[in-house]
């Protein structure tokens, strides 16, 4: 990355040519820890969806981008559209389904959440989230099974022990 004056920029490493797709994840890569460049990687990225709207990846970032602006109804149709372009597209999985049960959709977001769950037994925020709403669903002991092949990967996720010595409590106390 340059910039010494105004306006910082990514620069390629390697010699070659690079597609304005790529410099459109690099931009969004670098947007994460440099706020300043995080307006060029949404630019970045609404034009390469433009130019080319069936790509997964791509559009499973820019739903992040319009995520974290508060654009939920947006975000969540990207990541709809990412996930129908790539099914196995973890992070559009992941993510959609949080908007799933914000909307109600509880069904399809544990559904979605199991099933990245079993392909990917150590991502943890999705197994916590997974285990919240089987809790919900009042499927309490399915929830702290949840949790304990969580903390089988996580020993220290602090997140996961407080809601499991939660659930374990409460039912301890209905018995």
């Amino acid at each position: 990355m340059k910039g010494g004056g105004a306006r910082r920029e990514l620069v390629p490493y390697w010699p070659g040519t690079v597609t304005e797709r790529d410099t459109a994840i690099a931009y969004a890569g670098a947007g994460v820890d440099h706020a300043e460049l995080r307006g060029r990687a949404l630019e970045l990225m609404e034009k390469a969806e433009r130019g080319s709207g069936n790509d997964a990846a791509l559009l499973a970032q820019l739903a992040q981008y319009y995520d974290a602006l508060g654009q939920g109804e947006r975000a969540q149709g990207l990541y709809e559209r990412a996930l129908r372009i790539d099914p196995e597209n973890v992070s559009a999985g992941a993510n959609v389904a949080v908007y799933w049960a914000q909307r109600g959709r509880m069904a399809e977001a544990m559904a979605m959440w199991e099933k990245i769950a079993a392909r990917h037994p150590g991502m943890s925020s999705v197994a916590v989230n997974l285990a919240v709403a089987q809790y919900g669903a009042g499927q309490a002991a399915l929830a702290e099974r949840t949790l304990e092949r969580v903390l089988a990967f996580h020993p220290d996720l602090a997140v996961a022990r407080k809601l499991l010595g939660e659930m374990r409590a409460r039912g301890s106390g209905r018995r």
